[in-house]
């Protein structure tokens, strides 16, 4: 999971200026899925004043299942520019300013992920979601999509899902939920209900995998509340035991099965990786089924759940000191460790491909290679929450006598 550390609050709150905004994309993931279109609406003092619409050629096939979801195929964007020829071009577009939006909150990841790779810029706008202003609102509903919310305040029959329809949808939704609360004397949380949601029960175990401490009562999460979660696949950074516990912390369900009351499926990340190619389980094809029967259900990643969890997950505490052991099999190729301690002060862990269990590469600050491990490497479970992070590194090799040698690591964070 991508720390977020200059992302922006949500707020709810009564507002006149801001940028409605809406991405199609090819899933929710932002590390693995691809933006192909970006509707925007810029208001000021409650009208609006100026549009923004894109396609976007995401240079990959665009799956079935999402053409038939909001109609974009690949024949729709191949001459459409690329997210690196427009990005920084609309980001200027919108400025700094209040973002609103339909379950905004994966918008604004996709949008904060890519600025950083793409422009090197950090997109740091507080943001409305309606999706949480419904909920505040109408706690008894079980659904509050936007599809919902367009029947209910009778604004429309039908949810078009293309980016600059939705964002028109979403403006009239806001514009009615804030009447309601004009008329009817409603408040808004303390505060404008500025939220960074995280969940201060969590942490990282001396096994590097995300931990949920024990709570006595429920805290309810709008994101979770009544809501009914099921896990398929292994998870890399969390228990199934303790990603369930932590749906029970905030509220929500956890379901055996896909059914039709299912409304998040969350991946372990080898089952999306191999979704993205083709071959998908049976719960993920039961769930698309129910998806175009027009049931509220998503499909999404292990990273996108921790981002539902709170960004602060990925500055959860760590333990001063990792161990590992670096096993001469394991390794393709080791440069020069000697023999005794290695104190390497600048040491990036970084991910160097795509592939489930991608290889990992240590290096120095002037770029010297000690280690590179294959994707097979045991150890790449306890490293892998150092991807992209410095460290110092202290590694102790041992010869043992019939055998090829090892050496015994430690790597403590710095940042």
């Amino acid at each position: 999971m991508i720390p977020r550390e200059h992302k922006g609050a949500s707020v709810l709150a009564d507002r006149k200026d801001y940028v409605a905004l809406d991405l199609e994309t090819t899933g929710y993931d932002p590390r693995l899925d691809e933006i192909i279109e970006i509707g925007a609406i810029k208001v000021r003092n409650g009208q609006p004043i100026d549009r923004y619409g894109q396609l976007i050629n995401p240079g990959r096939h665009i799956p079935n299942i999402v053409t038939e979801i909001h109609g974009i195929d690949d024949g729709m964007v191949k001459n459409a520019p690329t997210l690196a020829d427009v990005l920084s071009e609309f980001l200027d577009w919108m400025g700094d300013g209040l973002i609103l939006g339909h379950n905004v909150n994966f918008d604004i990841n996709f949008l904060y992920d890519n600025a950083e790779d793409i422009c090197g810029k950090y997109v740091g706008n507080d943001f409305i979601d309606t999706l949480r202003l419904a909920r505040y609102l109408y706690p008894e509903e079980r659904h509050n999509r936007l599809q919902d919310l367009i029947v209910r305040f009778d604004i429309a029959e039908d949810q078009e899902h293309r980016a600059l329809a939705d964002v028109e949808q979403t403006i009239a939704c806001y514009r009615w939920m804030i009447r309601h609360m004009n008329e009817n004397g409603i408040p808004f949380p303390a505060g404008d209900g500025r939220s960074r949601r995280g969940l201060s029960s969590l942490f990282r175990g001396g096994d590097q995998l995300l931990q949920i401490a024990p709570q006595d009562e429920v805290t309810p999460d709008p994101a979770f509340e009544n809501l009914t979660f099921v896990f398929t696949g292994a998870l890399k950074k969390m228990t199934r035991a303790n990603a369930q516990q932590a749906v029970t912390n905030l509220g929500g369900i956890n379901g055996k099965t896909v059914t039709k009351d299912t409304n998040y499926l969350i991946t372990g990340s080898t089952d999306y990786n191999a979704a993205l190619k083709g071959s998908k389980s049976s719960k993920w094809l039961k769930a698309e089924k129910l998806q175009l029967a027009g049931q509220d259900l998503n499909i999404i990643s292990e990273d996108v759940f921790y981002d539902m969890l709170g960004d602060s997950i990925a500055q959860a505490p760590t333990q001063s000191q990792l161990k590992f052991k670096i096993t001469q099999p394991a390794c393709k190729k080791i440069l020069e460790i000697p023999s005794g301690n290695l104190d390497a002060k600048e040491v990036s862990v970084l991910a160097v491909d795509d592939r489930t269990k991608p290889s990992i590469v240590l290096k120095t600050q002037d770029g010297e290679i000690l280690a590179e491990f294959s994707s097979r490497m045991k150890a790449y479970e306890t490293i892998a929450a150092l991807d992209g992070r410095t460290i110092e590194l202290t590694a102790t090799k041992h010869d043992e006598f019939g055998s090829a040698p090892y050496f015994n690591a430690k790597a403590k964070i710095i940042r």
